[in-house]
């Protein structure tokens, strides 16, 4: 048994000092402070990039929200204040169409679509946008055309699972459900990073 201890004591001894011949240059102050400087100028950076393009991920996700939201909400109140009041809605509508297609090339730059994942954002809006013009359609549209109109918005609330048509009873029904849709597209946007 004595033996055995000797043995592993003096194979310790011999470990540390081989440790000590390697540990001993790689202690000496001009190495720290080359590995040091090759680490910060290596490793610093990459942090700082990935810092930065993650800051400018959520900066780009609150102003595509922001835009969104806004133009979307200017529209859907545009076209029922139309409604109840029996005006025309067409600065609204032009408006809309010129914002929806900015929206739209951004939301494509920013969002390009996937084969595996046809439906992203951009589609979604695309989808939103058909919606959108079904809904002033039928808000405002003439009474042949409702009904075509109506039945073009369920399909667009319906496949984006929102709702069914026998969920609409009146006008503001609608509006309520475009409001929904609106918010989904917008949790969708916040959870998914764009490209940056």
């Amino acid at each position: 048994m004595a033996e055995t201890v000797t043995g592993r004591a003096a194979a310790h001894a011999k470990l540390g000092r081989y440790v000590g011949r390697i540990v001993k240059p790689l202690s000496h102050p001009f190495l720290l402070l080359v590995v040091g400087a090759l680490l910060t100028s290596l490793l610093l950076p990459s942090i700082t990039r990935r810092w930065q393009d993650h800051q400018r991920r959520l900066d780009l996700q609150d102003q595509l929200v922001s835009e969104i939201t806004r133009e979307a909400t200017k529209f859907i109140v545009a076209a029922h204040h139309a409604h109840d009041q029996k005006l025309s809605a067409r600065p609204a509508v032009e408006t809309w169409k010129v914002e929806s297609a900015v929206i739209q090339s951004r939301l494509f730059g920013y969002y390009p679509t996937d084969i595996n994942a046809p439906r992203g954002i951009a589609g979604q809006w695309s989808h939103y946008v058909i919606a959108a013009n079904a809904f002033h359609q039928v808000a405002l549209g003439k009474q042949k055309d409702r009904a075509k109109n109506r039945k073009l918005l369920c399909s667009e609330l319906r496949m984006a699972d929102v709702a069914t048509c026998g969920q609409f009873k009146e006008f503001d029904d609608f509006v309520r459900w475009m409001e929904n849709l609106l918010s989904l597209l917008v949790r969708d946007i916040l959870e998914e990073p764009p490209r940056v």
